[in-house]
């Protein structure tokens, strides 16, 4: 799997400010867990789909924050 950045943006169909329902409508990637957390008063859900984490606002399911794995870096990443 080839994952291209866009700094600001977001990585391949997984847009900063993206809501859940619609990135979830439009990867192939399959997610392997999801969870909830809570952090202060910041609430939030995490999908995990191996190579990367995925974080949205419990409140409106916004995507706010992604962050790749370790194993990731062994695949293709292209900066754009």
């Amino acid at each position: 799997m080839e994952y291209i950045i866009q700094p600001l943006i977001g990585v391949n169909e997984f847009v900063f400010g993206g809501y859940r329902k619609d990135i979830l409508a439009k990867t192939s990637l399959k997610i392997k867990t999801t969870r909830e957390e809570k952090d202060g008063n910041n609430s939030f859900i995490i999908d995990d789909y191996g190579d990367f984490l995925v974080y949205y606002n419990q409140h409106d399911q916004r995507l706010f924050f992604q962050i790749g794995r370790a194993s990731c870096r062994e695949r293709v990443l292209r900066l754009v």
